[in-house]
């Protein structure tokens, strides 16, 4: 028999787990979207665009998933302190888009490499600008992650329906 009395008291200890699931919750949307956006944008920059030093930057970015996260805490907590968002939740969530960033731009400018140029290219010739080329992009490598993935109805074994 399930008793929710331990839950009950929990809710009235301090703020109550509905404030702690909240900031939770908050904290990891912030975090997920604003490493997917910089790391989308950071990523095609990088395996689309030629622009001078492009090697040393990405090179610089690789490094910094080799630097132990614990020597990074007290410079952020310094920036996070002189800029007043110690304490707060996106303060938090900006740590974490710190922390997070180096492997997401990394994978996102290998998984962008291995779009085919020319679909940007054919984009581009019927009057695409490349700002708008990235949803091109991103949608050709939705639907290669969707051809390769075991969940895809025409790669599991027996079902083999699709399309239709």
């Amino acid at each position: 028999m399930l008793q929710i009395d331990n839950y009950v008291k929990l809710n009235k200890y301090g703020p109550g787990i509905l404030q702690y699931v909240s900031n939770s919750a908050i904290t990891a949307l912030i975090t997920v979207f604003g490493t997917i956006i910089l790391s989308t944008l950071a990523g095609y920059g990088f395996s689309r665009f030629q622009f001078p030093a492009k090697n040393v930057f990405f090179i610089m970015i690789l490094a910094a998933l080799m630097i132990p996260f614990q020597s990074i805490l007290t410079p952020l907590f310094l920036m996070m302190s002189a800029v007043k968002m110690q304490n707060t939740l996106l303060g938090l969530a900006l740590v974490y888009i710190t922390f997070q960033l180096p492997f997401g731009v990394f994978m996102m400018r290998n998984s962008f490499d291995t779009i085919p140029r020319e679909i940007e290219e054919a984009a581009l010739l019927d009057g695409c600008s490349t700002c708008k080329c990235l949803p091109v992009s991103c949608s050709c490598w939705y639907g290669q992650v969707l051809l390769l993935s075991p969940s895809t109805p025409s790669s599991t074994p027996g079902m083999n329906f699709w399309p239709p």
